[in-house]
């Protein structure tokens, strides 16, 4: 969820969703997704996760993707 500023997310493959203060998103386990602000914003995300479950932090996303 977002509670500040603008974000976006994106599932690999999929196009890039712009999220606003009090938007959600589910990332199902296994999901390949980033999330980040939007260009020249901040953006505060609030995240949980249930049950137990590891990250696997993947490459780098840049500015041109």
């Amino acid at each position: 969820m977002i509670d500040q500023g603008v974000g976006r997310i994106q599932v690999r493959g999929e196009k890039i969703r712009i999220m606003h203060r009090g938007d959600t998103h589910y990332a199902s386990p296994g999901l390949e997704h980033w999330h980040g602000a939007a260009p020249e914003q901040s953006a505060h995300f609030f995240q949980t996760s249930i049950g137990q479950t590891t990250t696997l932090w993947m490459e780098e996303v840049g500015r041109e993707d």
